[in-house]
């Protein structure tokens, strides 16, 4: 993965898109999903990244004042 993907994926965490949260949430469940510091958010959209999960197409950097419709 190369370095501009890595800052991409970080800015799309500190955004709090609600389509991470939500995926992050689908696939290790809430009660993990809550307890999982930046560094494990930021490792698990990695992954799901490189493993092309469904729906890491529709990330996008959230500016603030941006509602997700």
């Amino acid at each position: 993965m190369n370095n501009k993907r890595v800052k991409w994926i970080r800015k799309v965490v500190f955004s709090r898109h609600p389509k991470v949260l939500e995926m992050i949430e689908e696939k290790y469940g809430k009660e993990k999903a809550e307890k999982m510091t930046y560094k494990q958010v930021i490792s698990t959209c990695k992954k799901m990244w490189k493993e092309k999960t469904k729906g890491v197409e529709e990330w996008e950097i959230l500016k603030t004042g941006e509602k997700e419709i």
